[in-house]
């Protein structure tokens, strides 16, 4: 099978995922949305048979989704992804790509990110292999950037943290970060609405947290220290034990 070719049609296949099957025969669609220059609207449709059972209208999405999978599943698997550190992958054509968790409604696959979704750039482009690290949480680093993934359905956004002061920059807890400036969440970016000096998490409380307001459930303050106190009669806890607590 022709390397070039699978790392040609890898993107669109890609995108596909994240639309939810478009409609295969939407030309027009497929320029509108697909970054990778490399892929023509025509060759795309030329790379996905028109008569194929994945682009008939009789089949439900489910079996489109399928079909997807199992094609792009078979495309990751020629293209022999290899690891190099921290869900850092490089495939058989020479593209680094970021390995993510593919969820759909039909099932579970492994997809790389080639591309940051913020730019038309590569990650071969930016990224310094040598000082890549997991900082933890959805965030990474190199020697020039610190980088941020954030999960969705059909796949995920592979991004530049440029909000960030990268040299006081570190995560906090489980899904929280911190610079000088702001604190962070995973999902949400910067949380405003929290008192910087503060707030706090740990390892192993997931995404609750706290501040001088109260408890946090990702960014959404969910009981203030008054309403704990009614509540369990005990004035605080740490954000651990009131994860625990907040789940029995």
């Amino acid at each position: 099978m022709n390397v070039g070719y699978l790392s040609r049609l890898f993107p669109f296949l890609t995108l596909l995922m994240l639309l939810g099957c478009p409609n295969f025969e939407d030309r027009d669609y497929i320029h509108r949305h697909t970054s990778e220059s490399v892929i023509d609207a025509s060759e795309a449709a030329d790379a996905v048979d028109l008569e194929d059972p994945l682009v008939q209208d009789t089949l439900s999405r489910e079996d489109k989704i399928k079909n997807t999978i199992e094609r792009l599943d078979s495309i990751n698997m020629a293209l022999d992804w290899k690891l190099i550190k921290d869900k850092l992958y490089r495939n058989n054509a020479g593209q680094l790509g970021f390995q993510i968790d593919y969820a759909t409604e039909v099932g579970n696959t492994k997809n790389y990110i080639t591309q940051f979704c913020d730019s038309e750039s590569t990650l071969n482009e930016i990224i310094d292999m040598e000082s890549f690290e997991h900082l933890g949480s959805t965030f990474y680093k190199d020697k020039n950037n610190i980088y941020h993934y954030f999960d969705m359905a059909y796949g995920g956004r592979f991004s530049k943290y440029t909000t960030a002061d990268y040299d006081t920059f570190h995560v906090i807890g489980d899904n929280y970060a911190k610079d000088k400036n702001n604190i962070y969440g995973e999902r949400a970016g910067i949380l405003k609405n929290v008192d910087y000096k503060t707030f706090t998490s740990e390892i192993g409380a997931g995404p609750y947290a706290k501040d001088k307001f109260g408890y946090y459930f990702w960014d959404e303050l969910i009981m203030t220290h008054e309403e704990f106190y009614k509540k369990y009669k005990r004035k605080s806890v740490s954000v651990k034990d009131f994860s625990k607590l907040i789940q029995n």
